[in-house]
């Protein structure tokens, strides 16, 4: 009797030790499961080393991926059809969740799913990658006309500014962005990728608009861009092949192409040093050429904004709170860490200004132009979330919202020192017309005025 209720009572508790019976469940796919966006994807899920009646449910990462019969009862091995559908251009997972007869259950398995953009929109992408690419390099080209050689070189003589720049921007940057990913975007290796470029892609004429606005240091700007776009192409691709080889498991079933990166970066400095050996030969033709960098740079920005927020409409869609807060963390310690470093070096004001907006306003241009010409959907997607997030949060509408309150307070108080002039002026006036004729007024010791008949 004691025997068969010790078996009663051990019986469960042992079971429970010895694992469910989901422990040995083997699930695998018939396909890899990669498909086109709104289109209904049929697979096969093949499950193994079943002993008794499990029950298998699916249960995707998001809800923007249906699963029709996702949920399958078995009692022995077995192929189950599913039928997938993406809404957007996205890398899911979908996690197998088994339950066994006792009602015990566990998380067996996550696949992967790749839902890629349509073939329509992924030639437009590649388009777009390829036109954008293109127009970058006629701008490198005419800012290698703009460049004033003898500016440069006069700062590259005492280069401490320069020297500060250049280490916020290929050593402070790349290191704050891959920290920044690896603490929120930890789940998103393509994310985490996009923001790790961004933050190794200085340089780019918005800065120098931004510091002129701000009664920066232009000259300095100007320097630090020159710098920064030269050394790019080298120190932007160490960084990725140093950091970035992190970024993605050997699961993950994608590697980065370095060549193709190293070759993208590499066609935007042989442009701009055409325009400054064309500005040396043809200094005149050059100067003509010049003339036309900030309308055409304020061209290919409009343009590749309008495109680009058509082609990524989808922004608002697969973007959240992870890639918004890196954006704005990025943006903020670029300003705060050219900020400190400046400082500390000794700089006047406008090269603080200078140093601090050069190290915080990335070159988007560039990495958008990287990730769309080399990464494929949905990777490409992923990718340029964080990019357009931090130029949301980081660069165009912070700054502008700055600068109109920058000009609005100094406005304010230019406007408080010419009513406390017109009061004063005003009271001169009455004083001098209360005066005795014939009589003049003469200051005493700066602080009023006293009448010749007092005298």
């Amino acid at each position: 009797m004691y025997l068969l209720l010790l078996l009663l009572f051990f019986t469960p508790v042992l079971g429970a030790l010895s694992g469910t019976g989901c422990t040995d469940l083997t699930v695998k796919t018939n396909s890899t499961l990669r498909f086109t966006m709104n289109t209904d994807f049929p697979a096969e899920i093949r499950l193994y080393n079943i002993s008794e009646p499990l029950t298998i449910d699916l249960v995707p990462s998001w809800d923007r991926l249906k699963i029709v019969n996702h949920t399958v009862n078995v009692t022995e091995e077995t192929e189950a059809s599913i039928t997938l559908r993406g809404e957007l251009a996205f890398l899911y997972k979908v996690a197998v969740h088994c339950t066994d007869s006792r009602g015990q259950g566990e998380l067996v398995q996550e696949l992967r799913v790749e839902v890629t953009r349509t073939s329509q929109e992924e030639v437009l992408n590649r388009i777009f990658g390829g036109v954008l690419a293109a127009f970058l390099a006629i701008a490198m080209l005419i800012m290698g006309c703009d460049l004033d050689m003898r500016l440069i070189l006069g700062y590259l003589k005492k280069p401490v500014g320069p020297s500060i720049g250049l280490i916020c921007q290929f050593v402070g940057m790349p290191l704050i962005a891959y920290t920044i990913g690896y603490l929120i975007l930890s789940e998103l290796p393509a994310a985490r990728l996009g923001l790790l470029l961004l933050g190794s892609s200085p340089g780019g004429s918005a800065s120098n608009f931004w510091t002129v606005l701000f009664k920066g240091d232009q000259n300095l700007s100007v320097t630090m861009t020159f710098c920064s776009t030269v050394a790019s192409f080298g120190m932007t691709t160490f960084w990725i092949f140093v950091l970035g080889s992190t970024i993605f498991a050997k699961e993950d079933g994608f590697s980065i192409p370095y060549l193709q990166l190293f070759i993208s970066l590499i066609s935007l400095i042989v442009p701009l040093m055409a325009g400054m050996t064309f500005a040396v030969k043809k200094p005149e033709l050059a100067s003509r050429v010049g003339k036309f960098s900030r309308p055409f740079f304020f061209i290919v920005v409009l343009a590749a904004s309008v495109i680009g927020i058509y082609l990524n409409r989808y922004f608002f869609s697969l973007v959240s709170w992870r890639e918004v807060v890196s954006g704005l963390l990025l943006g903020g310690s670029g300003y705060t860490l050219g900020l400190i470093l400046s400082m500390l070096a000794g700089l006047n004001r406008s090269q603080v200004i200078a140093v601090s907006i050069e190290t915080a306003v990335q070159n988007p241009s560039i990495a958008l132009m990287v990730i769309q010409t080399n990464l494929h959907s949905p990777y490409s997607d992923i990718g340029v979330v964080p990019v357009v997030a931090f130029l949301l949060t980081a660069t165009g509408p912070p700054l502008l919202t700055g600068f109109i309150s920058y000009k609005a307070v100094e406005f304010i108080r230019n406007r408080g020192s010419n009513e406390d002039a017109t009061s004063e002026l005003s009271a001169i006036k009455t004083t001098t017309s209360s005066a005795p004729n014939g009589t003049a007024l003469q200051p005493v010791d700066n602080i009023g005025y006293t009448s010749d008949a007092n005298q």
